[in-house]
């Protein structure tokens, strides 16, 4: 229940800044890919690659992309969870799209592996064979994945890339995000030149991020809190549009000790985030549990929290968690038993709320408990 460190948050961001909806259901495609030589960079706009196909397990192959169709290229693997549950819907939306879109899922494994999995079960009695109403095909010494998946930069699958009309890459992402793209895409109505700016922009946000996420790391570490906070600051002034990034900076401070710093960064991450009931939270758990006692301010980290709690209709167990804290470290401990008790009755399932409760009522009894005999006589 104790919540996420932002600095880990943040330095997720470093390996994708537009996490999806999507991206907790992908998996690495092949590990140590990373290390491989460079290849040409491939990006939304640009022709797209022909694919290089060994074996087509499944439907009619397609020997070079057509004028008149729309295809989705999609890369996965018979190990892979997130792309067996994609698969349904990926055949659905061959079926609704019939000949005007065409879905080829490309996969690195061999013919023996991809065709025992085609007639295994899937569901409900059918075999995936049954299940997947679309073409699917083996790569030949993994040049498809190389032209596309490593060109693009993509490590996980799924991953499927929207190849329209005009012969260029439009769209890159997961299945299961592809039906309004893909919409706009077979209606003519994509902005295609939109899609490439914001790609060349997010793959330059990522790239600053990969650079700078590490000497921000080396100067934490060396306690070099001035060169650490100046990086933190570079980022937020160099993408003012990724609020997120304001939470590397919350870290930062919280880590210098310096209070000045982080109330005015409290206050910042108040004034982002003020319509974000549960990144509220985060900023009063933080300011109120991360920074020396000296460094913080407890009552303006209750008002934070409270706001949130206020925000999510008093009914989110973390931040009834996160005041009942707070008036713990404030020593209000007949308050801290009450707010707790609400965070236990919001989530009665969590152990670790049942616990803390336990611990407050601890400490109240303690502070009620009458004197002793022995001090009696002392006294």
């Amino acid at each position: 229940m104790r919540k996420l460190s932002w600095f880990m948050s943040a330095c997720l961001l470093a390996t994708s800044m537009t996490a999806s909806a999507f991206d907790e259901d992908t998996v690495p495609a092949r590990p140590g890919a990373e290390k491989e030589a460079p290849v040409k960079e491939l990006i939304l706009g640009d022709p797209a690659p022909a694919i290089s196909i060994a074996e087509w397990t499944k439907g009619t192959p397609v020997e070079k992309f057509s004028p008149d169709t729309v295809y989705v290229v999609e890369f996965w693997a018979t190990w892979c969870g997130p792309c067996r549950s994609s698969m349904p819907h990926m055949s659905q939306l061959q079926k609704e799209y019939g000949d005007k879109v065409r879905f080829i899922g490309v996969s690195d494994e061999d013919a023996e592996t991809v065709g025992k999995f085609m007639e295994s079960e899937a569901q409900g009695g059918k075999t995936w064979n049954e299940i997947i109403s679309y073409t699917i095909a083996l790569d030949k010494e993994e040049a498809t994945n190389t032209a596309y998946m490593r060109a693009a930069g993509q490590g996980g699958i799924p991953t499927a890339f929207v190849v329209g009309r005009s012969g260029k890459v439009e769209w890159i992402g997961h299945p299961m995000g592809i039906d309004e793209p893909l919409q706009l895409i077979v209606e003519g109505k994509y902005d295609l030149a939109k899609a490439r700016a914001d790609f060349i922009a997010e793959r330059e946000r990522q790239k600053a991020l990969q650079e700078t996420i590490p000497k921000l790391q080396k100067a934490l570490a060396t306690e070099d809190y001035d060169t650490a906070i100046e990086l933190a600051d570079s980022l937020v002034k160099r993408f003012p549009d990724q609020p997120q990034l304001q939470g590397i900076k919350f870290q930062v401070v919280i880590r210098t000790g310096r209070r000045d710093a982080i109330l005015a960064q409290a206050n910042k991450m108040v004034e982002v985030f003020k319509d974000d009931g549960p990144m509220l939270n985060q900023v009063a758990w933080i300011l109120a549990t991360g920074a020396p006692k000296e460094a913080t301010d407890l009552d303006l980290a209750l008002k934070i929290a409270q706001r949130s709690s206020e925000m999510q209709e008093g009914k989110d167990a973390s931040t009834l968690d996160t005041i009942a804290r707070i008036y713990f470290l404030q020593e209000n401990l007949e308050e801290a038993v009450a707010w707790q008790e609400r965070a236990v009755k919001a989530d009665p399932g969590v152990e670790e709320l049942r616990e803390t409760l336990k611990e407050y009522k601890t400490a109240l009894e303690r502070k009620n408990a009458p004197a002793s005999d022995d001090r009696k006589e002392k006294e």
